[in-house]
């Protein structure tokens, strides 16, 4: 991934990586802050985590303790070291009471994004969207087809692909 982060990052671009808590890997985060990349990626919740978000959790579970039956939800962030990573790193969380559930629900994010919480969580969650269209491009438009050993054709292909991705979705859109 760093020859591509150096790319992007010579011509200007901004990178942004999203991935699901197999992605976690204190490798990844240094690669992504070495090259300027800005990273949402979901941890696996664990006793720590939840511990160092019981404050907001307590505070959740009070202020729907009169009314348990609909939905709420707080966010939060604090610093946060796992015995594999070298130096604290910014976690934010959601902390959710689904409705018609006593139970919460734990999201961990480990990011080196500058937004409030709340952002963080809900860029993250755009990752499914984009999972979605990935695997509609793939099933109904053949993206993972290559034809040719050259990287120029494949590219090319994979454009002609996209842009009748794009107009099948323009059409169905704009039916509506």
């Amino acid at each position: 991934m760093e020859p591509l982060f150096q790319e992007y990052m010579e011509r200007g671009i901004a990178t942004y990586l999203r991935g699901d808590s197999g992605f976690s890997s204190p490798k990844l985060y240094k690669t992504c802050e070495m090259n300027g990349c800005s990273y949402a990626i979901c941890l696996k919740q664990n006793s720590s985590l939840v511990a160092l978000a019981s404050d907001k959790d307590e505070d959740l579970y009070k202020a729907t303790k009169e009314e348990q039956i609909s939905y709420a939800v707080t966010y939060g962030e604090f610093l946060y070291q796992a015995g594999s990573w070298e130096y604290p790193r910014r976690v934010v969380f959601k902390i959710e009471k689904p409705y018609g559930q006593l139970i919460h629900r734990y999201t961990f994010i480990v990011t080196n994004m500058d937004m409030d919480p709340y952002q963080i969580i809900r860029f993250y969650c755009g990752r499914g969207k984009m999972e979605n269209f990935i695997k509609e491009g793939k099933s109904e438009f053949d993206f993972a087809a290559v034809s040719s050993h050259s990287k120029v054709v494949n590219a090319n292909r994979m454009r002609l692909h996209m842009l009748a991705y794009n107009f099948t979705g323009h059409w169905r859109t704009s039916s509506n």
